[in-house]
């Protein structure tokens, strides 16, 4: 909704859908987890060890990032309805230590994913200065997606005072999202997991229009 506006009125009613793929990534979500909290035992003996040794890559990051902090969180529920209505979401892995917020983020899926101005990122940082500046007095966060399947781990950091910049443009993006007749906006990124695409005319165009300037011959 934060590209295309419509999408939000566009997937209301629309059911939830599943792949393996999916299954794949909570599973995998649920390994990282439990190994954090209990140790790397729990890899050491799992059936998946493909999958096992792609989730140590991710833990083994947020140990050491992670290491003499003042805090850490693991799977740790953000809440950033001060710029969304009812937004919130659960961060991998939270550590803040000495003026600096760092979320990780696993990503088990082999869509490359880059962390500059990841609109997930922008909204768990803005969840957790909201929960924890008052504490920390957080300066600056970054925000990291590890992608142990593709050998990629990608970091941004930005200052608060630059994040707060953003959440005002997402605050009025997620208000235009609120009305009835909020234009569509169709985009690779925004229209992948849109659950409205089958049936949206604005893609349909987009699709038409792009298709037909690869043709000299119209007819």
């Amino acid at each position: 909704w934060a590209l295309c506006a419509g999408s939000r009125k566009a997937e209301e009613g629309l059911p939830d859908t599943t792949s393996p793929a999916a299954a794949e990534g909570t599973e995998a979500h649920t390994l990282a987890s439990e190994t954090l909290i209990h140790g790397d035992k729990l890899l050491d003996r799992y059936d998946d060890q493909e999958m096992a040794e792609n989730v140590r890559v991710y833990t083994d990051y947020c140990r050491q990032v992670g290491k003499g902090a003042d805090t850490t969180m693991i799977e740790h529920k953000v809440d950033y309805s001060d710029w969304v209505p009812g937004g919130f979401g659960t961060a991998d892995f939270i550590c803040i230590d000495d003026g600096v917020a760092n979320i990780v983020d696993l990503k088990y899926g082999f869509n490359r994913v880059s962390a500059k101005d990841n609109l997930q990122g922008i909204c768990y940082a803005l969840g957790v200065v909201a929960d924890f500046n008052f504490i920390y007095n957080i300066d600056t966060v970054t925000f990291t997606i590890v992608q142990p399947r593709l050998d990629h781990i990608d970091s941004w950091t930005i200052s608060v005072a630059d994040l707060l910049k953003r959440g005002e443009w997402l605050s009025q993006r997620a208000e235009e999202a609120m009305t009835d007749d909020a234009p569509r906006t169709p985009g690779e990124s925004q229209c992948r997991f849109c659950k409205a695409k089958a049936t949206c005319g604005a893609l349909q165009k987009l699709t038409a229009d792009t298709l037909m300037v690869e043709f000299d011959d119209l007819a």
